[in-house]
């Protein structure tokens, strides 16, 4: 069985995330019906579908991501980069040679 690759919301007050599956050799047989025909084509064109293929996964996921993204306000992510300058300015203090 293979894996999955999680994408969370990076809001710290969201639970929400997408597990994305690894691709298996079905999945590329599915998306390359015609793998056969393929499979005896040059390297090239192969390089070419496989990027295609790897072009269309990506903006599928992002396509995914962005609409949960777009679903929280600017206030919130404001809050979220506030958080985040609090936080390293701490650990910046933290880390500071003393007395200088």
């Amino acid at each position: 069985m293979p894996g999955f690759t999680r994408y969370e919301c990076p809001l710290r007050t969201c639970e929400w995330h997408h597990n994305e599956p690894f691709p298996t050799d079905i999945l590329a047989i599915t998306l390359h019906p015609d793998a056969a025909t393929l499979a005896e084509c040059n390297g090239e064109y192969m390089t070419a579908a496989g990027l295609m293929t790897a072009r269309a996964e990506r903006q599928r996921v992002e396509g995914i991501i962005r609409a949960h993204v777009e679903t929280h306000s600017v206030e919130e992510w404001m809050r979220e980069v506030q958080t985040l300058r609090g936080e390293l300015a701490e650990a910046r203090a933290a880390v500071a040679p003393q007395g200088i």
